[in-house]
């Protein structure tokens, strides 16, 4: 089995894998190619890179199997396997577990919101230029804001932040804001962040699943960047589980119809209460509306919100109800 490294849009360590593929097909006449995530193939390059080392070595690409948790991955020549489907996602069943091991429950969050503490809460490892660009906003509004960006302005940090793909999608204005926010970073929580070498077994990162989850009655709404965000894909991990335990609305960058498949697939969403036309655009334009959405929602008065809140109890307790039921 060839597990691979990637991201929306790079295949990592790709010379070893060309290896591993041209190894594996020689010696045992087929190919074994594993994510436990869902990106989007075609958007990283997989297909691409097989292509041509299929047509070089004149490979059956029908020997070759890759097993993902995107479920709307398909292709006509290589194998596709969906282990990991929104019914069975991996991330979401150690967040239920971890939930109730620390003694979390929904009565814990229901009907417990602090609203006149912070409007939002945002919570950021992995510096991606879309999650900078929320944190970037929400530092608008640092005084109704829960936030956190787990990177550093320094060697180790500098090769993982996305110059490349901030200079592409964003603005020069809103470029040397998010500058100016990475020489504050990191943007810690009470606490402290787990460190990533906490991180580095299972058991570890567990903890991460509900790390958090203490400080979810002292803001009112989520606002989430998930992990793949470009292509064809979807996938429910931690970050949408995480604040429909806590009984907690959301907004979500993600793909181009991420909340339609959360309907699909049983959840409700916000729309009784905000704007979700952003979920029928990717990229900056749905930064731009989803802006939009924070700017209109820091206007409305502690009253407003708590009336919000009332009124969207039932969704949230349904919410909750659906993902103990369908995933624990």
């Amino acid at each position: 089995m060839i597990k691979i490294k990637v991201s929306d849009n790079t295949l990592y360590e790709q010379p070893e894998f060309v290896v591993s593929v041209i190894y594996d097909m020689q010696t045992y006449g087929s190919v074994e190619i594993s994510t436990p995530e869902a990106p989007s193939f075609n958007s990283n390059g997989l297909y691409n890179l097989l292509d041509s080392i299929c047509s070089k070595f004149n490979f059956d690409p029908k020997k070759i199997t890759i097993t993902t948790a995107n479920p709307y991955e398909k292709h006509d020549q290589y194998q596709i396997v969906h282990r990991f489907t929104p019914h069975s996602p991996l991330w979401v069943q150690p967040t239920i577990k971890q939930y109730f091991l620390n003694g979390f429950s929904a009565e814990k969050f229901d009907n417990q919101k602090k609203l006149n503490k912070n409007l939002f809460g945002s919570f950021n490892n992995r510096p991606t230029w879309y999650r900078l660009c929320l944190a970037n906003h929400l530092r608008k509004y640092t005084e109704k804001t829960i936030i956190s960006c787990n990177t550093s302005w320094d060697e180790v940090a500098h090769n993982r932040i996305p110059f490349d793909a901030l200079a592409t999608h964003v603005p020069p204005s809103e470029y040397y804001e998010i500058m100016d926010l990475l020489k504050q970073c990191p943007l810690e929580l009470p606490g402290g962040m787990i460190t990533n070498e906490q991180k580095q077994t299972f058991q570890g990162f567990e903890k991460t699943l509900t790390s958090l989850m203490h400080l979810y009655n002292d803001f009112f709404i989520d606002v989430i960047g998930v992990t793949f965000t470009v292509g064809d894909t979807f996938y429910i991990d931690e970050k949408e589980s995480r604040p429909i335990l806590c009984l907690t609305p959301f907004i979500i960058y993600g793909t181009n119809g991420h909340l339609e498949s959360m309907r699909g697939y049983g959840f409700k969403t916000f729309d009784a209460w905000w704007d979700e036309s952003y979920d029928q655009y990717s990229g900056y334009r749905r930064l731009q509306e989803i802006y939009k959405v924070i700017d209109d929602l820091s206007n409305r008065s502690t009253t407003e919100l708590q009336s919000m809140y009332q009124e969207m109890l039932p969704t949230l307790r349904y919410n909750y109800n659906h993902l103990i039921t369908k995933y624990a």
